[in-house]
């Protein structure tokens, strides 16, 4: 079950939970060329951050950590500042899937 966790300088992650888990993400402002739909595969210890025609926000920002449900919100937020980050510029939909 994915979470939504704010985290300071980030506003707000979505957090997958477990493999196979999707969430979307549509683009706030999608800069000229931007495809309708991207995917990504999210690996557990990642944190996406996509922009929208900008970075770092406006197009999603989330993470994977197994069994973060488990987690009090201030050792989440820090385990998600830990995270290996991947930028990337996102499309007008952004679908996220934990691998």
């Amino acid at each position: 079950m994915a979470i939504t966790v704010p985290v300071p300088g980030l506003g707000d992650v979505i957090v997958l939970t477990s493999g196979g888990e999707t969430v979307e993400s549509s683009c706030t402002f999608p800069g000229p060329g931007a495809p309708a739909l991207k995917e990504y595969q999210v690996e557990q210890g990642q944190l996406y951050i996509i922009g929208c025609n900008s970075f770092p926000l406006g197009g999603g920002t989330v993470a994977y950590i197994l069994d973060a449900q488990d987690i009090n919100i201030p050792d989440l937020i820090n385990a998600i500042l830990g995270l290996a980050i991947v930028q990337d510029s996102g499309g007008k939909v952004n679908r996220f899937t934990a691998t």
